[in-house]
């Protein structure tokens, strides 16, 4: 963990006993997406088809020893894992031919099945992938419900979402439509929840049956409902934490609202939580307790004082958030209950700054130290995010030495002043994310800022 001295964070060692350790030995070769939980053993899935040296077909089983195949595999990766009324369903891409299907694990021969018919994707733009991707199943009021890049189902027109009725899958209303405005022209539901007896999908979605929903579609069993402004980019993740709804992505406003990557629903709209990450949130998921954030970021923008290198997994216990003793040297996006810890999944091969790892790695479930920050800050920077322009304005600016300084993520002053300015004209900078300091009579004041 590295000490940023010109932003004052202070970000503590962790205890000597937490630790990352190595899950098993031998070569994973390709990225784990997803882990879970079924019938007490764990599953893993992703676009490996060797995980720990053992040799399998996009989804393993931990059989306490090494990785065994399930059944005869999957003929495509596989992006989520869900345990519905007993059966194990996966959720898989499709990069091979022009259709694809839900699976689900008949154990009695282990061997996977193909739920009803297979899906397409036929209104494909040119030079985006022209094949169906599933990425998520879920049980909702007894029927299965199925998110992903599809617009039919069989000979039925359905758009990003289906729901099987027992025999056939079905529409839900006009579905998912349009991406959200300035990303890429595909539409992409990705993740799947219940919350307050309604399902709630995330994604890349401009409208959800015809009303505006920007990446978050509620749907109530006849009807979709939007939440909120929704986001300016895509939502990955979608969580549950002490009864209160979290999601994830690469997103940095909510209509009035600037949450950088990971937001809470207050009931009306999506708020900033008191912490940005850069990059992009791809996990939200509680486990004992704690909830996690994992994804491809390396920066926890804490309050307005400053920033730590958190690296792609931090833990919030309700309090305080936590970077875990360096996290890894590459994205993560899986995690499931351990021993006490957790297992996280990912692309990496390194955790805790020095500790190899082969893509699976075990915190050992002890408590790290916080990142410590101070919360009082007396400086604003509006518009916030920016086009280019700011005002920086505080009741506690004087006549008296004033020194302006602005960071990049990287921690690199691109700017300084020994003068207060009032307006600031930074449209030579690159888009991003960067941290004003003001330093004022000897002491620091700060605040984050977003230029787009």
């Amino acid at each position: 963990m590295k000490l940023n001295l010109h932003l004052l964070l202070l970000l503590f060692p962790c205890f000597l006993n937490a630790q990352w350790t190595n899950f098993c030995e031998g070569n994973t070769n390709a990225f784990i997406v997803k882990l879970a939980e079924h019938q007490d053993d764990i599953y893993a899935a992703g676009f490996f088809t060797q995980i720990c040296g053992e040799n399998t077909a996009y989804v393993g089983k931990w059989n306490g020893d090494e990785w065994d195949t399930v059944g005869d595999g999957l003929p495509d990766p596989v992006h989520n894992l869900r345990t519905i009324n007993g059966t194990l369903y996966a959720a898989k891409y499709e990069l091979q031919v022009d259709s694809n299907w839900v699976y689900y694990l008949d154990e009695s021969s282990n061997t996977w099945q193909k739920l009803g018919g297979g899906f397409y994707l036929t209104t494909a733009i040119e030079g985006f992938s022209q094949t169906p991707s599933i990425y998520d199943v879920i049980e909702y009021n007894g029927d299965i419900i199925v998110c992903g890049e599809f617009d039919r189902a069989g000979n039925e027109e359905v758009h990003g979402i289906a729901r099987w009725d027992g025999n056939h899958w079905q529409p839900m209303g006009t579905g998912l439509q349009n991406n959200i405005q300035n990303t890429a022209p595909v539409i992409f539901p990705h993740e799947m929840l219940i919350f307050e007896n309604d399902l709630i999908v995330v994604g890349n979605f401009a409208q959800a049956g015809g009303v505006n929903a920007n990446g978050v579609g509620r749907w109530n069993g006849t009807e979709w409902q939007a939440m909120g402004a929704g986001f300016n980019s895509t939502v990955y993740g979608i969580g549950i934490y002490n009864d209160e709804l979290y999601v994830g992505g690469d997103f940095s406003q909510s209509g009035d609202a600037s949450p950088l990557r990971i937001a809470k629903w207050d009931g009306s709209n999506w708020g900033d939580i008191g912490i940005g990450l850069d990059g992009f949130v791809h996990t939200i998921e509680e486990i004992d307790g704690q909830l996690y954030a994992l994804g491809g970021f390396d920066v926890m923008f804490v309050g307005a004082v400053g920033f730590a290198n958190v690296n792609h997994i931090v833990q919030f216990d309700g309090e305080n958030w936590f970077g875990l003793d360096g996290g890894f040297n590459f994205d993560a996006e899986a995690i499931v209950p351990y021993n006490g810890g957790v297992l996280v999944g990912g692309g990496f091969d390194l955790a805790g700054g020095d500790v190899a790892v082969n893509s699976l790695a075990i915190w050992n479930g002890l408590t790290d130290l916080p990142v410590i920050f101070n919360r009082q800050s007396s400086i604003q920077v509006s518009p916030n995010p920016s086009t280019g322009a700011i005002t920086i304005s505080s009741e506690a600016i004087g006549t008296k030495e004033v020194f302006i300084s602005i960071y990049n993520m990287a921690g690199q002053r691109v700017y300084l002043s020994e003068m207060f300015q009032k307006f600031l004209d930074l449209s030579h900078l690159p888009k991003g994310i960067y941290y004003l300091e003001v330093m004022m009579d000897g002491a620091l004041r700060g605040q984050q800022f977003v230029l787009r």
